[in-house]
């Protein structure tokens, strides 16, 4: 009896400790700056996202001495992030960039690329 009391309590306490996050709390939470990359070498690349409540964003990739400055619109459904580039230039095309949303704190933001399973933490730099 004891033994199923205390399985049961350690399966609860194992449910309620894997939370999802819900759409309307990730389109108010992501909104602001964020930063990836930051203490990364040069040859790497850093990316600055910024969100804005009316579903525009400004979408930033620092590589070498590349710097690709680009506007776009983001979209939430579910845990989904789709991040829609709309500008173009000679190096970079007008594309869809899908993300599943792993963690978002305040002060943190977990995603996992789509297409290549690659998870980048970012953090806040900006609300």
């Amino acid at each position: 009896m004891i033994r199923a009391l205390l399985v049961l309590v350690l399966f609860l306490w194992g449910c309620a400790a894997q939370i999802e996050l819900v759409e309307p709390e990730i389109r108010t939470n992501i909104l602001g700056t964020w930063l990836y990359g930051e203490n990364v070498p040069p040859s790497y690349t850093a990316q600055r996202f910024t969100f804005k409540a009316d579903g525009s964003g400004k979408f930033i990739s620092y590589g070498g001495c590349l710097v690709f400055d680009e506007a776009g619109k983001w979209i939430v459904s579910g845990d989904t992030l789709q991040i829609k580039i709309t500008t173009e230039s000679k190096f970079q095309a007008k594309r869809d960039e899908t993300y599943k949303v792993i963690l978002l704190t305040p002060s943190k933001m977990k995603l996992k690329d789509t297409r290549d399973g690659q998870v980048l933490i970012f953090k806040r730099v900006k609300s």
